[in-house]
């Protein structure tokens, strides 16, 4: 709980993960541990991803890039270690989901708070917006634990063991409070990530409560106001427009642009080529990156080069990176956590999965400890509830 809810701000969780595990094998249930963990066969997959790239060290030109990467890359190990070790039930399992909600709401809080006081200190708005809102961390990253904060409050609220109408309004007031600050990170896939869940999460809890007519007000309401919003000439939403209006037109990209947008494409196109020429194994992670670099100098792409920018979808990396192999391990993790949550018709699963799969269509998350973090922390939590759940847990 205490990782959960650290993860937003982005600091301490290192420190709390090797305490556990320091007291896991030395006070712990050693023995019964270790088997739980050897006996599930999600840890090899998470196993497997880090060892392509402790290996890939080994044949790796740019040595400490490289060995960023495995640092990075550690969570692979030390997360499924800790959660595959242990036995939960599912009330603890939500109780840790509620823990990071509650963290991303005080995260919100204080990025807020901040923007107000340099607003009344310095008149400066900036700090409402995009990076200079999101204090903790890179606003991408920070819209995607909003997002998923949203879905877990939606499911499980705040309440362990009954609802109520005090219960289900402070669940909608954070999570308004928390859509707002998805706009104000200005993510352009943030905020496509929450019109994406919100419609399914309304679906899911209304519907099977046979609430039909609240759905279609909610629903109502919410495609008036995107109407409104949308029309409207607020940062985010400009950002937001722009993408939808470059994803349709025809032009011709500039390759020296250092748009976001279009800077993608252009990445993405190299990108390809580079995994055409390395299909099998790669040119290893820690080449990965000076690779790109290389094709962009060699195509113009000077935008690209002077931010040092990687491919900026994490499929991609991982394929120029690890190759074949290692791009299958991503897929199954990844693909194989939404359709697991399909099957067993968990559906704070199905979102998760989605969320992360949108997320690394667009961003190489799995480059920074924001991003390795929130997937190898909550993937193996979620995958743990089929595996290693005391099945006399109450329900709630």
């Amino acid at each position: 709980m205490l990782i959960a809810f650290l993860l937003p701000f982005n600091f301490g969780v290192a420190i709390v993960l090797v305490l556990s595990l320091t007291v896991f094998f030395f006070l712990g249930k050693l023995k019964t541990g270790l088997a739980n963990f050897i006996h599930n066969k999600w840890a090899y997959l998470f196993l497997a991803f880090f060892l392509i790239h402790a290996i890939c060290y080994f044949f790796s030109h740019n040595k400490a890039e490289a060995g960023t990467a495995i640092e990075i890359k550690l969570g692979f190990i030390a997360f499924p270690l800790l959660i595959f070790t242990q036995q939960y039930s599912r009330i603890d399992i939500r109780k840790v989901l509620r823990s990071f909600a509650i963290g991303t709401i005080v995260c919100s809080l204080f990025n807020i708070v901040r923007g107000v006081f340099y607003f009344i200190t310095e008149n400066e708005i900036k700090y409402f917006f995009y990076s200079e809102f999101s204090f903790f961390m890179h606003p991408s990253y920070y819209a995607m634990y909003a997002v998923f904060s949203i879905v877990i409050l939606s499911l499980f609220g705040f309440n362990y063991f009954k609802k109520s109408a005090f219960n289900v309004a402070i669940v909608v007031v954070a999570s308004i409070l928390l859509g707002v600050c998805i706009f104000m990170s200005s993510s352009k896939m943030g905020m496509l990530s929450l019109f994406v869940s919100l419609p399914v999460i309304l679906f899911y809890v209304l519907v099977k409560q046979k609430k039909f007519l609240l759905l279609g007000a909610i629903l109502f309401t919410i495609a008036s106001g995107l109407f409104f919003v949308l029309r409207s000439e607020f940062a985010p939403v400009q950002r937001l427009k722009n993408a939808f209006n470059f994803a349709s037109s025809s032009e011709i990209i500039d390759k020296t642009t250092g748009e976001s947008n279009a800077v993608r494409v252009l990445i993405w196109s190299e990108a390809s080529t580079l995994i055409k020429q390395h299909l099998l194994l790669g040119v290893t992670p820690g080449d990965a990156n000076d690779e790109l670099y290389k094709a962009y100098e060699k195509e113009g792409m000077t935008g690209a080069l002077e931010k040092h920018l990687n491919a900026h979808n994490q499929f991609l990396q991982t394929a120029i990176g690890t190759g074949l192999v290692g791009t299958l391990l991503l897929f199954l993790l990844t693909f194989g956590i939404l359709i697991t949550g399909f099957i067993r018709k968990e559906m704070v699963m199905i979102l998760f999965g989605l969320i992360i799969i949108l997320n690394f269509l667009v961003e190489s998350m799995l480059q920074t400890q924001a991003g390795t973090l929130f997937f190898v922390f909550f993937a193996p939590l979620l995958l743990v509830n089929y595996q290693n759940v005391n099945k006399r847990y109450l329900k709630s």
